[in-house]
């Protein structure tokens, strides 16, 4: 595995204290799509027109609504970049309407357990 690649694990590693399983399986069988696609994924959540914070939000809810597990790992980034409770509530409960109650659950179990640690 080169250099880069590690790279990109050992920072996954730090920002979400875990590598997802599709970070690693790219790293084993098509490290050039994983570089190209943490590239990309770095460009897209530079500081910008929208701040660091609710693209945060913006891709939590995402995540949260589709049931994607990556969901915890960009609130804790939105409470990284200023999100409030209040905040990560308010994005949640705009999902509801389209989404139903599951998703909502499931951001206000990982919001309890975040506010614990």
């Amino acid at each position: 595995m080169d250099s880069s690649v590690e790279e990109i694990l050992e920072l996954y590693k730090k920002q979400r204290g875990v590598v997802p399983a599709y970070v690693e399986m790219l790293a084993e069988s098509k490290p050039e799509v994983l570089r190209d696609y943490y590239a990309m994924r770095k460009k897209i959540f530079e500081e910008g027109v929208i701040p660091r914070k609710y693209k945060e939000l913006i891709v939590m809810a995402m995540c949260f609504t589709r049931l994607f597990p990556g969901g915890e790992a960009h609130m804790k980034a939105a409470m990284e970049f200023g999100a409030t409770k209040e905040e990560i509530i308010e994005v949640m409960l705009l999902a509801l309407p389209g989404v139903g109650m599951p998703p909502l659950s499931t951001a206000a179990r990982v919001l309890k357990n975040l506010e614990k640690e």
